[in-house]
């Protein structure tokens, strides 16, 4: 369901759409969650399983925080990734010193 939602979304609004209005729509769509709550969430976030599943759901918090504070800046959400990840793989990306998530 999600994937029709987003084809037929992406459809209409092509590569026009910002960011942030992809985010409003998303979270309008498929319902918003207590900000305090998704606050909590972010920060106690951390890498259980794979990596890739800690970015996912990284991501998708992320995306609520931009909607809930669109100030916020990249070094901010790329300080909180690296803090939640274990602590042999976090040294080793701080040495690589990230400007990004991705």
């Amino acid at each position: 369901m999600t994937d029709a939602w987003f084809q037929e979304w992406y459809r209409l609004r092509g590569m026009n759409a910002r960011w942030i209005d992809f985010v409003k729509k998303l979270c309008v769509r498929f319902g918003e969650r207590n900000i305090a709550d998704v606050i909590k969430e972010f920060n106690k976030l951390e890498k259980e399983g794979s990596v890739t599943g800690y970015q996912e759901k990284f991501e998708e918090l992320r995306a609520l925080m931009w909607n809930a504070q669109p100030t916020l800046i990249d070094q901010h959400f790329v300080s909180s990734f690296i803090s939640g990840l274990k602590d042999e793989l976090r040294s080793m990306v701080k040495i690589m010193m990230p400007t990004t998530v991705r």
